[in-house]
């Protein structure tokens, strides 16, 4: 095989590698995002919950207060 043929070919190889790597951070990226998602979807969960429980609390004090 020629060297230029050799060359050639490491160039192939070194294009397609620095494309996996850019697709793999491109992935990574997206996975980080993922998990910021379902960290605020957690939260807003959490925060709904409370959230029901002070309306809850806020209707009894209302109804003491009618009493």
């Amino acid at each position: 095989m020629s060297v230029a043929k050799q060359l050639y070919q490491l160039q192939e190889v070194e294009l397609e590698l620095k494309s996996n790597e850019q697709a793999l951070k491109q992935i990574a990226s997206q996975l980080g995002e993922s998990r910021a998602v379902v960290r605020a979807q957690t939260k807003l969960t959490s925060e709904n919950q409370r959230l029901e429980l002070l309306r809850q609390q806020q209707h009894s004090a209302e109804w003491e207060i009618d009493d």
